[in-house]
């Protein structure tokens, strides 16, 4: 049976079981409680709200590190964040190894879990207690628990601040949920417990917080007229509806979100457009996450996959936290315009006609509102403003024997970080630089491929996933295309259940929104008919209907040419999907494409790609 902690009853009340009473094996002495290190004082402080950070408090003046100061957002292994996560929330209490391996490991056999258990604290050593630097962890045959003094963790510091009705530290010290993106049941209770502790904080602090005193009017303006002033962001906008904190690092988007910014604060109507896994939902929180982008507060409301109006309904007053009840619009309205800001809708594709109607009229309500939509397609609005989502930018062939140079790329730059969390000795060199440039090609530069595929490096090399890319795409009888390369884009572990796990289940998604014409278009875009593929594109292009075309080209299926500024292509990872998918039931048109074989489909950064890694 899986170890969970009890229901939580109140931020005083310990939720830690206590070793038996007269536990004293070897070392260590038991402890009831978390305890709160000061952060002053830490070696060490583990930041697991809004996402993990593993920071040194030493600084650069610590003997061990006279340079430079340590700071990590990933660890070797999830369970190694896991294991730190458990030791640092109750950094006083002596945690039984049993308890910490079932908790861990609960499918797992007892032996194999306390194998897995000491592996993972040896790793877990090897980064907390550098050749030289103070012990941290303690441990003997029974239990492992933390050095007195030398972790600082933000729950504990977050419960003690919230006990003591400091509520502003509190506010600042939960900057999201416990650790995203790692899926443990154990976590699932302590995340619950904090977000709704960290609500309560909030209601808290609102209720008690002294209404702003009214400005005078300004030349103008009615005496007693409602301010528009916005308030302060951890004031108005209940923690379940601020901006989630991304897990990881983003690259090459930085002009794009400062592009984003201005057209808000020029339109108040905004859709991000693009395919799945193109990167919408992170550009806007990177153009939102800056305090200084003077848009107002962010509220986030996840839509995706809602079609409906009465369920969009449901989750704006979930987030938004505004009552039910026969006057529930009203409210709904009422608690958006009231304070001014930025409201995201992120994965709006979905929604019908009644509910993009009933939400186009609810924010023309709202003048004053500014709201940015995530979707696959534009809504439809007169006054909506678009902004498209490009692939990020193909690495230079040329630039692949400049290595410094190559890393410094966006795409590469994904590549290199996203591998280095599954395989942390992951690096550039001469032997893969061609192999990595060829492979980005093949992926056309989107982020999830990007990421999908750099996420197998703990299993393969790019040049043998490369290879894949040079076999016909055919799909094995009832496995719908997973036995492709395409199919083995796929998410492992915890993050397996998001909305983007699966490379081919997200072109799905977007198949099934597109109009037949358009359909039957990328059918024809894939295998053209006589001359280089991408030449002949551009003559299916020419021919085709605006009405055909239309969808293709605001959903981002067509890829920027290379030797046209002003044209768009089929590009290489889409081609390859719609072979796949169009081409099971025609073996020879799939090996093929109409006279064009898949082996000559070749991008010219193939050519720099070595035999090995």
């Amino acid at each position: 049976m899986t170890a969970a902690f009890p229901a939580p009853q109140a931020a005083s009340v310990p939720r830690w079981s206590t070793p038996p009473a007269g536990h004293t094996h070897g070392l260590l002495p038991a402890a009831s409680s978390p305890v709160a290190t000061p952060a002053d004082t830490a070696r060490w402080r583990v930041h697991l709200l809004g996402g993990f950070v593993l920071e040194d408090a030493a600084g650069p003046t610590h003997p061990t590190h006279p340079t430079h100061r340590t700071r990590l957002t990933r660890l070797r292994s999830r369970a190694s964040m896991a294991l730190l996560a458990r030791l640092a929330m109750a950094p006083g209490r002596a945690h039984a190894r049993d308890e910490l391996a079932a908790l861990l490991w609960p499918d797992a056999p007892a032996q194999r879990s306390r194998s897995r258990l000491r592996q993972t604290l040896s790793l877990l050593r090897a980064v907390l207690e550098p050749p030289g630097g103070p012990q941290v962890l303690q441990a003997d045959h029974w239990v492992i628990r933390v050095r007195p003094g030398t972790l600082w963790c933000d729950v504990p510091a977050f419960e003690a601040a919230a006990a003591q009705h400091d509520d502003p530290a509190a506010l600042a010290l939960y900057r999201g949920e416990l650790l995203p993106g790692l899926a443990e049941e154990w976590l699932e209770d302590e995340r619950r417990h904090l977000a709704a502790l960290a609500e309560r904080v909030h209601e808290r602090h609102r209720r008690s917080a002294p209404a702003a005193p009214d400005r005078p009017p300004a030349p103008g303006e009615r005496p007693g007229a409602r301010s528009t002033r916005p308030a302060r962001c951890d004031e108005t906008v209940p923690v379940t509806a601020r901006l989630p904190a991304p897990a990881d690092a983003s690259f090459g988007r930085g002009d794009e979100a400062a592009a984003l910014r201005r057209l808000l604060a020029a339109r108040r109507l905004v859709t991000v457009v693009g395919p799945g896994g193109i990167g919408k939902t992170r550009l806007v929180l990177d153009a939102l996450s800056s305090s200084a982008h003077g848009l107002g507060p962010a509220r986030f409301v996840d839509i995706g996959g809602l079609r409906t109006l009465h369920h969009v309904l449901r989750r704006l007053r979930a987030t938004l936290r505004t009552p039910a009840g026969p006057r529930a619009l009203d409210a709904l309205t009422t608690t958006l315009d009231a304070t001014p800001g930025t409201l995201v809708l992120d994965g709006a594709e979905a929604l019908d006609g009644p509910a993009r109607a009933w939400l186009a009229a609810a924010l023309a309500r709202m003048p004053a509102l500014r709201c940015v939509i995530t979707s696959r397609l534009p809504m439809g609005w007169a006054d909506e403003a678009l902004h498209p989502v490009l692939p990020l930018p193909l690495p230079v062939v040329d630039d692949a024997t400049d290595l410094a140079a190559l890393a410094a790329q966006p795409a590469v730059a994904l590549f290199i970080d996203r591998a280095r969390a599954v395989r942390p000795e992951f690096h550039l060199h001469r032997g893969n630089a061609g192999a990595v440039v060829a492979l980005l090609h093949r992926l056309d530069g989107w982020p999830l491929a990007i990421e999908l595929a750099a996420a197998r490096m703990h299993l393969t090399n790019p040049a043998m996933l490369l290879s894949r890319f040079a076999e016909p795409p055919l799909a094995a009888p009832g496995q719908g295309g997973t036995g492709d390369v395409l199919g083995d884009l796929t998410r492992r572990g915890p993050r397996s259940a998001g909305r983007q796990a699966n490379l081919l289940a997200v072109l799905d998604a977007g198949l099934l929104m597109l109009p037949p014409a358009s359909r039957h278009l990328l059918q024809r875009l894939a295998c053209p008919a006589g001359g280089p593929p991408e030449a002949a594109q551009q003559a299916v292009l020419r021919a085709a209907s605006a009405t055909a075309l239309a969808p293709l080209v605001d959903g981002g299926w067509l890829s920027p040419c290379r030797h046209d500024a002003g044209g768009c292509r089929l590009g290489h990872l889409v081609r390859r999907w719609v072979w796949l998918r169009w081409g099971a039931a025609d073996r020879g048109g799939a090996e093929t494409a109409a006279g064009v074989p898949i082996s000559d489909c070749r991008c010219a950064a193939e050519a720099l790609c070595p035999a090995s890694d």
